[in-house]
């Protein structure tokens, strides 16, 4: 298993301003387009649902053409108010998967413009995997493409993400503080002390991206492990957060969480930390009947309506 999130045809179509309000304000890619930057949008799928409209979307991240997804209401495209959104960061560093979009769909229903980023390296994106470094960055950049959509309301936009997605979360809400709410559901919030348990728990953290990012460990690579671990940057958040850990989570133990809240209880932040008991590492997901008991199923659909209703209380 690799743990280093650790556990963790080019698109021809630019649309323009006249298709809908889901269109792009620039097409066409340059090497010195602004973060943000819509380059090419198109229909994901044809959706059987109508309620949501779906769209694959290349932007601009550091320079480098990055991939996302983009759920909206159906509603977005025929005036009205604008929206809240969320930038959904998924987990792991395989791209997005799909129970994600699923997720995101679902999350779409509920009322908000949703952009999954393909942070680079992945699903085609330009860039390389950096391990929360420049996904952050990516994900910061969705931010503001969302916030130059006229159907969405820039004073309503909140970050979310699971396992690799959390960390990134967390780390962009610590350089953006006009987010409205951030939800960080199990991941990492201290590299120092998530590593030491992997290595006192027998894990191999010997694989060759982890290698590569961390070193040997904190003594050989001490600021890779550094620019990771903002539970020890804590006074820096100005958004609400929304902590969700599982209790018997053996990837990222309820300790990340707890740390986390520790350090924000210090500095007096504003935070909720919510421990679903029983519930094992990428519990959100656990949707599938087949594959999963019901108990996992009833823990997972608690988790998610905890989000939707710290959402709620922050977006709306």
């Amino acid at each position: 298993m690799i743990f280093s999130v650790f556990a963790i045809p080019k698109y021809s179509h630019c649309a323009t301003s006249n298709e809908s309000r889901l269109s792009v304000k620039k097409s066409g890619f340059s090497p010195q387009c602004d973060n943000g930057d819509i380059l090419e949008i198109k229909p994901y799928e044809k959706n059987a649902d109508a309620s949501v409209v779906s769209h694959d979307v290349v932007y601009c991240s550091d320079g480098l053409k990055v991939k996302g997804k983009m759920f909206a209401p159906a509603t977005a495209e025929h005036g009205g108010s604008p929206l809240p959104a969320v930038v959904f960061n998924h987990g792991g560093v395989s791209g997005i998967p799909a129970p994600f979009v699923t997720r995101s769909k679902q999350l779409a229903k509920e009322g908000y413009v949703v952009f999954a980023p393909s942070y680079r390296g992945e699903d085609g994106s330009e860039g390389e995997i950096e391990v929360a470094a420049g996904e952050v960055n990516d994900a910061l950049a969705a931010v503001v493409l969302l916030r130059g959509l006229s159907y969405v309301d820039a004073t309503r936009i909140a970050m979310a993400g699971t396992s690799h997605g959390g960390i990134i979360t967390l780390l962009a809400a610590q350089r953006d503080d006009t987010l409205s709410a951030a939800v960080c559901a199990y991941g990492v919030s201290d590299t120092y002390t998530w590593y030491k348990y992997l290595v006192d728990n027998g894990y191999d953290v010997s694989d060759e991206l982890s290698i590569k990012v961390y070193g040997s460990g904190p003594e050989d690579n001490p600021e890779a492990f550094r620019r990771r671990a903002p539970a020890l940057d804590a006074h820096l958040f100005q958004t609400p957060i929304l902590l969700l850990y599982g209790e018997k989570d053996s990837i990222v133990p309820v300790s990340q969480g707890k740390e986390l809240a520790t350090a924000l209880d210090k500095h007096k932040k504003e935070y909720e930390l919510h421990i679903i008991p029983d519930a094992e590492h990428g519990f959100l997901f656990f949707m599938d009947p087949n594959r999963r008991s019901g108990v996992e199923l009833s823990l997972s659909a608690r988790a998610w309506d905890i989000m939707l209703d710290f959402l709620k209380r922050k977006l709306r």
